[in-house]
């Protein structure tokens, strides 16, 4: 970011000196008036001076469409496939005993989840999930745990900041995952505490995921 603000923060210096240097007329609209003595030409040197700020726009304009716009892309590509790992985890509010074997692939964008994440949050920190939504969190965090642990590479292409982020989601779900197996009669039995807290966190970080820019 600090490289990007500099080359286009450059662009009016440079695109300045390289007018001021150019041995063409004038433009007519600043013809006669205070500005024309700004852009009147060097003593000597005019010629490197309009090089040297020739060079810099058409590499500030290469950078942007080469280097900028593609790396920009890529890294919306992987935020937006990562987000489907963390709606895996939204989707199992819904209760459907058999959401821990969906492809992550069918999984709806995290974009979809944004304006719901308070009332998850709501749920979560109130113990609203009944007993068999419980079982289908811990259940799904199990198989996706894995998942999760496998992508901290691609989190890190995104940015420091996204890998600390997913180490602390992939924390989440690790806890989450040691209450399976996690039935009816087995969530007697177990510290449901650790299924709150972590759910909870969880939607925090998700919550800090999605504001956080790539």
């Amino acid at each position: 970011m600090r490289r990007t603000i500099f080359w286009f923060a450059s662009l009016p210096l440079t695109t300045f000196m390289a007018l001021k240097s150019s041995d063409e007329p004038t433009i007519s609209f600043i013809a006669s008036t205070a500005a024309e003595p700004l852009l009147s030409q060097y003593s000597s040197g005019n010629n490197i001076i309009f090089d040297v700020s020739i060079g810099f726009i058409v590499s500030a304009m290469f950078y942007f469409i080469v280097v900028f716009l593609p790396e920009k892309a890529r890294k919306e590509n992987i935020k937006k496939n990562i987000g489907k790992v963390v709606s895996f985890i939204l989707e199992s509010f819904s209760g459907n005993p058999f959401h821990w074997s969906k492809h992550v692939i069918h999984c709806k964008p995290l974009s979809e989840y944004t304006s719901s994440l308070n009332e998850l949050k709501d749920i979560a920190k109130n113990r609203k999930l009944n007993a068999l939504k419980i079982k289908v969190v811990v259940e799904s965090a199990h198989e996706i745990l894995p998942t999760y642990e496998q992508l901290t590479p691609g989190a890190l292409q995104l940015s420091p900041e996204h890998a600390i982020l997913w180490l602390s989601l992939t924390n989440s779900i690790r806890q989450i995952s040691t209450l399976y197996p996690c039935g009816e009669e087995e969530s007697q039995n177990k510290d449901l505490g650790i299924l709150d807290l972590n759910l909870l966190e969880f939607i925090e970080y998700t919550e800090q995921w999605v504001n956080l820019k790539s």
